[in-house]
């Protein structure tokens, strides 16, 4: 499935105001006191459910009736491109159904975590 646009609209990349990867707080770089991750299951395939009603997050690939396998390579396609506009230097998948989907556009450098510990 090509991709016609960007699902995310910015101008310029994301940065901290006061985060800086590498500067040393406490003998430890600031990185590695603050593991930064993006969950894929909360972040794109949870529908948004609260105790005050239904679901509150109406993304295109939540659509009743689509074709699944498509939805969920556009979702891939829109979690990929968050994880390169913010730099996670991590992503925890937790659904081992659809790992074929998520590692099939990894990203070199990622961690990727399906419940066990990290290699």
């Amino acid at each position: 499935m090509k991709k016609s646009q960007s699902f995310f609209t910015i101008d310029k990349p994301y940065s901290f105001r006061y985060y800086k990867p590498d500067k040393k707080v406490l003998g430890k770089k600031m990185a590695d006191h603050l593991r930064f991750a993006v969950c894929y299951w909360h972040s794109f395939v949870w529908p948004g459910l609260d105790p005050f009603g239904g679901e509150t997050f109406l993304r295109p690939w939540h659509a009743a009736g689509g074709d699944a396998m498509k939805q969920a390579e556009q979702k891939a396609d829109v979690a990929f491109e968050l994880f390169r506009l913010v730099q996670a230097p991590s992503i925890i998948v937790v659904d081992e159904r659809v790992m074929h989907v998520v590692l099939r556009r990894a990203i070199p450098g990622v961690v990727f975590d399906a419940g066990g510990p990290a290699q």
